[in-house]
């Protein structure tokens, strides 16, 4: 799992500057008076190693240090967000009122947190390695909105038993999820959220739908709510990995070293996304859109033939199956590229391809990213040999920086040689130095 880095973003990345606890009459902190006040704008707001009710009051740093501490997170006429570290002890962080964007780290400690009207970023424990086996809960109702981010938290250590109630009811959020979820647990989660869990290494399977994670056939997380988007990644590959969609509109990305163990993803009903540009599967992965306008990114490795009107695909001695996407983006070293008799949106990125459209008015585009040149034997892609065949249908051809071939077939076709002397064969021809009848 990625962890949230909270540091990198700004939280206690500034020095604590020590500052005596200020007391003010009339404070208050959820109805009891505050011991520690801030002032707004100040840096390094300190509590004591006894039993604190803090208001912040507008300062940006704050840090509880140990005992059981009450923490009301308020602007003091000021918005520029709050830093706030509470150390050990069960305490009690209230964002609620504040319209400034809220960073915690919770600690050590059984530790509540009511979220802010903003964006929160919350790390139930210490963050790092430190182990978080407390209790701990985040309550927040706002999350971001169609221009803005939502909350995120991060929960849990890796293989340990996690007992915390995350609620995150708003828009947008994530949740970065580890440990093994306990019955008492609780993931609950509102629209356009998503899920990034800390995977192990056994036969893991997704059910977007049911809501759950499983590990050889063990739960290790449940939730309730619309998870839309799923980042699945590690440094150590599953032995396989399922994933069955729901009807909502799902994004799934997929990174891992290495791995050699059969993937097989159903993405179900709705318009959905599988970005797997890091590696396909082992013998017997199947990659499923479903119904909808879905769209499938999948690096194929040093070979890899696809073909979709057969619904397969083969590479090195491994086959499996690959059907009901309506735009495909694939590469590999060597590619041999195949539509369907339908209309097809094909892109790839390839040293050596081979790409046929066949029947249908397709679009046949070289799509090589930057990234793509990390992945690719030939870093140079002057030097590719593509040869892209639209057959029948009005066609829609663009090709390489290298030397094309590039052949419209029976109807009237489009062509863009791009870049080098590339030879065309079509009705309306474009940078094609060469042109074939």
């Amino acid at each position: 799992m990625r962890p949230l880095h909270l540091a990198a973003t700004g939280l206690l990345a500034v020095v604590l500057l020590p500052s005596a606890p200020t007391y003010a009459a009339g404070e208050t902190c959820q109805g009891r008076p505050a011991t520690v006040v801030g002032t707004p704008g100040q840096l390094g707001l300190l509590g004591s190693e006894a039993d604190d009710v803090v208001v912040t009051n507008g300062a940006v740093t704050v840090e509880t240090l140990g005992g059981a501490d009450l923490v009301c997170v308020t602007d003091g006429g000021v918005y520029a967000g709050s830093d706030v570290g509470t150390g050990a002890g069960n305490d009690v962080v209230d964002a609620s009122a504040t319209r400034g964007q809220v960073e915690a780290v919770l600690g050590t400690g059984s530790d509540t947190y009511l979220g802010s009207p903003a964006q929160d970023r919350v790390i139930t424990g210490q963050g790092g390695d430190a182990l978080d086996t407390e209790v701990d809960t985040v309550v927040s109702t706002s999350g971001g909105s169609a221009t803005s981010q939502g909350d995120e938290v991060e929960s849990g250590s890796p293989g340990l038993p996690n007992s915390d109630d995350i609620r995150l009811t708003g828009l947008g959020n994530t949740v970065y999820w580890a440990g093994v979820m306990s019955a008492a647990g609780r993931l609950e989660v509102g629209p356009e959220s998503t899920l990034t869990p800390r995977l192990g290494t056994g036969a893991l399977a997704v059910d977007a739908a049911a809501g759950t994670l499983t590990e050889d056939d063990a739960t290790m997380l449940r939730w309730t709510g619309p998870f839309v988007r799923f980042n699945l990644y590690g440094s150590k590959a599953p032995r396989s990995l399922d994933f069955a969609g729901s009807e909502r509109d799902e994004v799934l990305y997929t990174s891992f070293d290495d791995f050699d163990g059969a993937q097989r993803f159903d993405l179900g009903a709705g318009d959905d996304t599988l970005l797997s540009s890091d590696g396909r599967g082992g013998d017997g992965s199947a990659y499923v859109g479903g119904a909808g306008a879905d769209v499938i990114d999948l690096w194929g490795g040093k070979r890899l033939a696809v073909d979709l009107g057969r619904r397969t695909w083969t590479s090195q001695g491994d086959a499996g199956r690959i059907a009901g996407w309506e735009q495909v983006r694939v590469g590999a070293d060597r590619l041999d590229l195949r539509g369907t008799k339908r209309a097809d949106d094909l892109q790839f990125y390839a040293c050596t391809a081979t790409v046929a459209g066949r029947a249908g008015n397709d679009t046949l585009v070289a799509n090589r990213t930057g990234d793509a040149s990390y992945v690719l034997s030939c870093r140079d892609a002057r030097k590719s040999d593509i040869t892209v065949r639209g057959d029948a249908g009005r066609d829609t051809i663009s090709g390489t920086r290298g030397r094309d071939l590039l052949i419209g077939g029976p109807g009237r076709d489009t062509i863009n040689g791009n870049a080098n002397r590339d030879r065309c064969s079509g009705e309306k021809l474009t940078s094609c130095e060469v042109r074939l009848r």
